[in-house]
This record gives structure tokens, sequence and C-alpha cells, in this order.
């Protein structure tokens, strides 16, 4: 009847708008996590790993490729972060440590293992040539390099902290006649004597330096009073003084004339410092007194040197 065929068409009608709905719902549902992948991947191809992992959502084949491109991902941001440690020359970068998956992935490992240790030995270099610059190969103690360095930093220590600093000038008596009468030899081993009994009476976080020949410089930091840098002093003459056994068996005896000098005026140059130090142990060799502790830095006298007396002579055992 003609009411059936309506019904019919209604029906049919609506099978169809049912149809279509389903089949717009299933587009989407494959289509947008479809155009979220191609998107992700066209932003990964242009260079930017800052985005997100994408969620896993669609049909099955749309997930698959969803957690493969999240991988590829994830090894990306760890070859980069890789890559950015090197950069930085961080070979402590946790990073560094983990491993890239495949065999493209060994190969990149092994490559940045080969650059990581390029980095290291150029650092292990830069390190032995720093040492070097600032250290004496013969003694092993700071050079003059080294004691500016060093008293440059205790200098600006010292006046931010309102502290006492002492550097103590160490002139040799009696070097050059052991160097004369038993060789360089005999001398060098006196100056490695020297140098490790003054790092031994120095306390932890002083600086002891060879200045070249047979002068050192002691740098001590947070000094108490005139008397404590006296005292120091005293210390430092009693160990030089004690018997130095030669390479050729002989027992040599040196001497030293020691200037200290204390920060106590809050504009000098730590330059002006050591040279007050060096004016006091000169003062020392001249008239014998072994320690000489500097005039304060207003009063110290900048316009003659005073002359060294002469060596005393080397004692042989006998």
């Amino acid at each position: 009847s003609e009411r059936s065929a309506d019904l019919a068409l209604v029906a049919m009608g609506a099978l169809i708008a049912a149809v279509l709905a389903l089949s717009l719902a299933v587009t989407a549902s494959f289509l947008r996590p479809l155009r979220r992948l191609i998107d992700a991947m066209r932003a990964v191809g242009a260079g930017d790993l800052s985005g997100e992992e994408l969620v896993s959502g669609g049909p099955p084949e749309v997930r698959s490729a969803s957690a493969a491109f999240n991988d590829v991902l994830v090894n990306l941001r760890l070859l980069e972060g890789k890559v950015e440690a090197l950069a930085r020359a961080d070979l402590d970068d946790p990073r560094l440590g983990r491993s890239l998956p495949g065999a493209l992935g060994r190969e990149l490992d092994d490559s940045i293992g080969v650059l990581a240790g390029s980095i290291a030995e150029r650092a292990q270099l830069q390190e032995r040539l720093e040492h070097q610059a600032t250290h004496d190969p013969l003694t092993g103690i700071a050079n003059r390099a080294g004691a500016r360095s060093a008293l440059e930093g205790a200098a600006a220590r010292a006046h931010r902290h309102g502290t006492t600093l002492a550097v103590a000038f160490v002139d040799l008596d009696g070097f050059k006649a052991v160097n004369d009468r038993h060789g360089h030899a005999a001398g060098d081993a006196v100056l490695v004597e020297v140098a490790a009994r003054l790092d031994r009476q120095a306390r932890t976080g002083d600086t002891c330096a060879r200045m070249g020949g047979d002068e050192f410089v002691v740098i001590a930091e947070h000094m108490g009073t005139r008397r404590d840098a006296e005292g120091m002093g005293k210390r430092m003459a009693d160990a030089i003084s004690q018997p130095i056994e030669l390479p050729n068996g002989v027992t040599a005896r040196i001497g030293a004339s020691i200037g200290i000098a204390l920060s106590d005026a809050p504009n000098e140059s730590p330059s002006a410092l050591l040279h007050r130090a060096d004016l006091a142990a000169y003062a020392a060799k001249r008239d014998g007194s072994v320690v000489r502790l500097a005039p304060d830095a207003l009063t110290a006298p900048h316009d003659q040197l005073p002359m060294p007396a002469t060596d005393p002579p080397v004692v042989d055992p006998g």
C-alpha cells in the first residue's frame, strides 16, 4: 500500500543516514590520528624534536605507526642529548651511557665513544699544560706564574673577608757553594729537598712556590699576629737548616734568609706585598737575622734594595 511504501522509504532513509554517520565516524577515527601522525612526522623532519609523544588511538595500524614514531622520537632526543653533551665536553652526562637501538644505533654509539675519548684526551692535555704553566718542573711546587695567580687570589680573599695575608720570601744561603762544588745534580737535589721541607711546614691551603734559582715564596692566608708570622718563618728556617744528603753521599747544610710581609694596607697591591717581603729577606741576609718582618706598607722602604751577604760555606762530613 501507499502507507507501506512511505514507511519503507523512511526506513531506507534512516538506514542510509545511519550508514553515512557510521562511515563518517569511522573515517574520522582513522583520519584524525593519521593526521596527527603526519603532522608530527613533518615536524621531526624539519628538525623539531620538542613535540609531545603521540597518544595511542585509531585503528591498529595507526596505533602501531604512532608507537613506532614515539620510539623514533625518543631515540632521536637521546641522540640529540648525546651530541649536546659532547658539544659541552660534559663527559659525565648520563645520556652518554645510554645505548641507541639497532645496528645504526651501535654505529652511532661507537662514533660517539670515539669522540668522547678524544674530548677526554684533550681535557687531560689541557690540564697537563695548565699544570706545567703554573708549576716548577724540578720541585713540583708552584712556579712564578703559579705564585702570582695564588697571591692575587689570596689577596682578594683577604681584602673581601678582612683577614691577614702573610707572604714569606725565602732566599737560600749557601746554595751557590753547593752547586759550584758538587755540580748541578747536587744543586737540584737541594732545591727539591728545600721545596719538600717548605711544603711540609706550610698549612693546608698555603701555597709554596719556587720563584726561580734559589728563591722561594710561601703564601699563608688567615695569618694571626706578627708573632705568629715570625714563628712560621723560624720553623721554615729551622727545617731548611737541617742536613741535606746529596746524591754523591756528601752531607751539606744550607741556611735561609726569610722576609715576611703582612697585608696591613687595604689598597696595597699583591706585587707590592711581595716586594716588601723581598726587601725584608735581603735585610735579613744583610744583618744575619735569618727572619725579618717587613715594616708595614706605609713605612716600608721602596727606594733602595739592601745588598745580600756572601753565602756561607758548605759543610762536608769530617
